[in-house]
Formats: C-alpha cells, sequence, structure tokens
C-alpha cells in the first residue's frame, strides 16, 4: 500500500516503515502528535495575543521575533498534521479501517485505539476520593486461595 498523496515535509519515517510497526505503537505516535499540535496552536495564540498587545514604537522588533516563531510553530503544526495523517492511513491498512471514523465510534481528538479494542489489554483504573480503600491482604481468609489454582478473584 502506498500513501494517496505526496507529502510536501519532510519526515522521520518512510510509510513502509511505518507499516511495520505494531497499531499501539502507531497509536501512541498520533496521540503524542497531536497532543504536540494542540499545545503549538495554544502557544501561537498566547504569541498572537502578546503581539497585539504591543503597541509602543520600540515593540517593532519584538513583534516580527514573535511572528517569526508563529511561522515557525505553523510549519511545524503543518508537518505533524501531515505526520498524523500518514500514520492513520498506516492504521487504516493494518486495521482494515479508519479507526478515526465516526461510524466506527471513535473521536479525532481523543486516542485513536483505547485499551478495549486491544485483546489482552484492560483500561486503566483511576480511584476517586470516594473509593474505599483496597482489602488489607493480611487479612484475605486462607479459604480464598487454592494451593493449586491460586487465588480465586
Amino acid at each position: 500500500m502506498s500513501l494517496p498523496f505526496t507529502p510536501k515535509h519532510a519526515h522521520p519515517f518512510a510509510f513502509h516503515e511505518i507499516l511495520e510497526l505494531e497499531v499501539p505503537i502507531i497509536a501512541a505516535e498520533v496521540t503524542r502528535l497531536q497532543n504536540s499540535v494542540n499545545r503549538l496552536k495554544d502557544s501561537n495564540d498566547q504569541i498572537r495575543s502578546h503581539v497585539e498587545s504591543l503597541t509602543g514604537p520600540d515593540d517593532a522588533d519584538e513583534a516580527a521575533e514573535m511572528q517569526e516563531v508563529i511561522t515557525e510553530n505553523q510549519e511545524t503544526i503543518n508537518a505533524q498534521e501531515e505526520r498524523i495523517k500518514m500514520l492513520k492511513y498506516a492504521l487504516e491498512a493494518k486495521m482494515g479501517f479508519d479507526p478515526t471514523n465516526s461510524h466506527y465510534g471513535t473521536d479525532e481528538n481523543k486516542a485513536v485505539i483505547n485499551a478495549e479494542s486491544m485483546p489482552g489489554i484492560r483500561p486503566a483504573q483511576t480511584a476517586t476520593a470516594n473509593d474505599s480503600p483496597l482489602a488489607n491482604p493480611a487479612s484475605i481468609s486462607n479459604t480464598e486461595v487454592d494451593q493449586d489454582e491460586g487465588m480465586y478473584l
């Protein structure tokens, strides 16, 4: 399989190399890049606000410098969004469907793959302040443990 588009930016990997990676690794990279893009966009918004507050004649150099930073960030955003697109095509090739398609119940702004979709992996659980503490292991009675088969849960 090849990409249905020609990448405009340099990337640290070729599409055929992405296809050699496992699905969870590709999904993690998509999530990492999406977070990076979101942070860069937030940074650009903050820089733009700062540039708008620069009104004095002595602020022209700083405003020009900040504008260069915005441009560099936007170039990075464009490259990372293209990389995300490549990774999603690889996921589609490996899984047989587009995991970000709303038909499959996923959301592009969330992780592409969740633990429930991977056999043998359970999602992490987070305790809240209202949860009761775990039972003290010393208080577990011997009747719950079978020496041949282990502990029954």
